[in-house]
């Protein structure tokens, strides 16, 4: 265990600065452009080789210990929800991240940081998936199952 808070700890600020970043850009299902090219940065610049599907937010990259085991995933919320009367809502659109996908998106990093750290990932078997998916929380449902639909054929593909 003190392997992984280590490995954390090292990364404690690049967390800490993603939690705020993502915080004050709230973005609604299948428009989290500024949240997703965020988080795709941050996990290039960190050497992750990630999959995006075409014309959606969102991405997944995998953590392979070259060990046979389970393959588990981390999954993320990207999207926020429209909450005008927060105080912290975007005053254009409404949008907040009062549903905590800013802390699943920074919880999401954290341990996907931890896991892939050397002495850490020498401790595991199996492979590890950590996916930012778009749009949980999704109000315009004729869209949503249009776009739905395109979503999951996309992301079929590419798993």
């Amino acid at each position: 265990m003190e392997n992984i808070k280590n490995a954390v700890e090292k990364y404690r600020q690049l967390i800490y600065d993603a939690e705020k970043f993502i915080w004050h850009h709230p973005e609604t299902g299948y428009k989290e452009f500024v949240t997703s090219k965020y988080m795709e940065d941050t996990f290039r610049s960190l050497g992750y080789d990630l999959v995006c599907a075409e014309d959606l937010t969102g991405f997944y990259t995998r953590i392979e210990t070259g060990r046979p085991g389970p393959e588990v995933m981390i999954l993320a919320e990207l999207d926020s929800i429209i909450c005008p009367t927060h105080p912290d809502a975007d005053p254009t659109t409404g949008a907040a991240h009062s549903c905590g996908h800013h802390a699943q998106l920074t919880a999401m990093l954290g341990a996907t940081l931890a896991l892939a750290d050397e002495e850490v990932r020498k401790s595991l078997n199996g492979n590890v998936v950590a996916f930012a998916v778009p749009a949980e929380v999704y109000e315009d449902t004729a869209a949503t199952a249009a776009k739905g639909a395109a979503a999951q054929a996309a992301w079929n593909e590419k798993l």
